[in-house]
């Protein structure tokens, strides 16, 4: 009987999934027993009051479900007024924001999906940091300890609940792994549709994490391919598929309420206080 246990463990532990999804089992463990439980229920939104910038990612969530459907969508219709703010500059993830708003009208009143998205950023950062040691190692213990570093890593750990957005620093994990398999990626559509996909999900959580994955992706197309002709054109699609899908979630809805009076021009009463140079008197 023993030795059929030990078999069935040895068989587990050999399985090709093994190292990410036991990274990932981690990556949840050690989320929370640094946040608990608590942060987890999406009807539970008093630990996000604390008036530091998670407030602020709320804050652009709720005003954004609460706004009229518009295009671009991840505009919040009712900030900035009258041209409305896209959710991206609030931090507000519109990879979940937009979905969310979808069935807002069946969720309760008070919804917050970021807790989960936390979570959900330790198991991916755990899984991906598997795959990567794992091109180098098949060492069980060496993947599993590796994975732990990358899940506490004082980076991740210092933006995951105060730039939330930037705790999915798990995309950037996706284009190393990307990178470092580039000569195990066949074909150029392959290729090229990888891209799109890590280069999609970057912008639709952060623009700081796509130009991340932008310097990882041209480094893999300059170890794929040796003419620039062929790097420029297979990295072209993945970059015209980030732009419209930033477009898509009003990334570029930023120039337009500039140009009509804030800036430079723009006034409220912190002015009086603090003018930021514009004053002779106050500096």
């Amino acid at each position: 009987m023993l030795k059929s246990i030990n078999d069935r463990l040895i068989r587990v532990v050999s399985n090709r999934y093994f190292d990410p999804i036991a990274a990932a089992l981690i990556g949840m463990v050690i989320f929370v027993f640094i946040y608990g439980f608590t942060v987890l229920d999406p009807t539970n939104a008093n630990w996000l009051l604390s008036g530091e910038d998670i407030s602020q990612h709320y804050v652009g969530w709720q005003f954004y479900r609460a706004s009229e459907w518009t295009f671009p969508l991840g505009v919040a219709s009712n900030l900035a007024y009258p041209h409305g703010l896209a959710v991206t500059f609030m931090d507000s993830i519109p990879l979940l924001a937009i979905p969310f708003k979808v069935i807002a009208p069946i969720l309760p009143e008070s919804f917050q999906y970021f807790g989960l998205w936390g979570l959900f950023c330790f198991m991916l950062q755990g899984a991906l940091a598997a795959l990567i040691v794992r091109h180098w190692t098949n060492n069980k213990l060496i993947i599993i300890f590796a994975s732990i570093i990358f899940v506490i890593s004082p980076v991740l750990l210092a933006r995951m609940f105060v730039h939330t957005a930037l705790g999915g620093q798990w995309l950037i994990l996706l284009g190393i792994l990307m990178l470092v398999k580039t000569s195990r990626i066949k074909s150029a559509r392959t290729f090229v549709v990888l891209w799109s996909v890590a280069l999609g999900l970057s912008v639709a959580v952060h623009p700081y994490l796509l130009g991340m994955n932008m310097a990882l992706l041209l480094a893999a197309a300059a170890i794929r391919y040796d003419t620039i002709k062929n790097l420029i054109m297979n990295t072209m699609v993945p970059l015209v598929v980030a732009v419209i899908i930033f477009w898509i979630i009003g990334g570029f809805t930023v120039g337009s309420g500039a140009s009509s009076g804030l800036g430079d021009y723009g006034f409220d009463l912190m002015s009086l206080i603090c003018p930021q140079g514009w004053s002779y008197v106050l500096g």
